[in-house]
């Protein structure tokens, strides 16, 4: 069978394949592409098609590489894929017919990398094939991810009584507080008017079952820390989220496809640097705040 390679147009055609994929991803859909070309930003929707039919998806942004001395009249650019690409197994000839059409695609936009965030979990049965086929065709792995690899995601699936009683005590108390003291969850402008009355704990439920109601198994409070110590960065936002139940994912880590060595090794040098200043720094922060924490609960 011959696989077609073309971009996709049509909203329907691209969230229909997306939504009837296990690993299809918010971060690959149709509207999160529109989000990115209102920030304006530039991308390509490739789809896969065999007798007409999509196999494959890849929602790519282009973005300009950050070069601290650049050379007047010249530009490179990086290629990137968010929780993609999307194919239904790591043989899938789709995947191998996505990746030869990007290569017409970075000497057009004159890439040093081509970088790749699948959605593939560390309980995914599959995940050292996944890893395979991607290192096979030349991929590495960067440990320094784009978006954060590890989530914490709430099963929604039982019933509304259930998942308050998976709550911690105090996150209960708290959705129940709100509800008596007249907190009202509708479609606004997010503000921090009024915290004191633990509004955001009654949001998050209240998103839970939006979620529920709309037939989803699974909420996604995103991103957590990757190692789950104590001083690392969102190590706060982590405490938050864990509060209302659920469980770690982490994702396979990044892969890179390198094209233009001398530029990559430069820049991937510098992101290391500040990545490693930035760490300290938050864990610094990190480790005072939760030293006030504790300092208040002996009180």
């Amino acid at each position: 069978m011959t696989i077609i390679i073309q971009e996709i147009s049509e909203k329907a055609q691209w969230n229909r394949f997306l939504t009837s994929q296990p690993r299809g991803h918010l971060l690959q859909s149709y509207e999160w592409g529109e989000l990115n070309q209102y920030l304006g930003g530039r991308i390509y929707r490739l789809g896969a098609l065999e007798n007409g039919h999509m196999i494959g998806s890849m929602l790519l942004t282009i973005s300009p590489v950050p070069i601290p001395l650049p050379l007047p009249g010249v530009r490179f650019n990086w290629l990137y894929c968010s929780r993609g690409p999307t194919v239904e197994r790591p043989d899938s000839p789709a995947l191998a017919a996505l990746m030869e059409s990007v290569q017409k695609i970075t000497h057009t936009e004159h890439a040093v990398v081509l970088r790749l965030e699948p959605n593939i979990a560390d309980d995914d049965p599959q995940i050292d094939r996944w890893i395979a086929a991607y290192q096979n065709m030349g991929f590495q792995t960067n440990l320094y991810a784009v978006h954060g690899r590890r989530s914490w995601v709430l099963d929604i699936r039982p019933d509304d009584e259930q998942l308050l009683a998976n709550f911690k005590m105090t996150w209960r108390q708290n959705v129940r507080s709100a509800e008596r003291k007249g907190v009202i969850i509708r479609e606004a402008e997010n503000s921090n008017n009024k915290r004191n009355l633990k509004s955001t704990y009654l949001l998050q439920y209240r998103c839970i079952q939006w979620a529920k109601a709309r037939g989803c198994s699974y909420f996604d409070f995103r991103t957590i820390p990757e190692i789950l110590e104590p001083g690392e960065e969102m190590w706060g936002v982590y405490e938050y989220k864990k509060g209302f139940g659920g469980f770690s994912r982490l994702n396979i880590p990044t892969q890179d496809y390198i094209y233009r060595p001398l530029i990559y090794k430069t820049w991937h040098k510098s992101v290391e640097i500040r990545r490693t200043r930035r760490h300290e720094e938050r864990k610094k922060v990190e480790l005072e705040r939760a030293a006030r924490g504790k300092g208040d609960n002996q009180g």
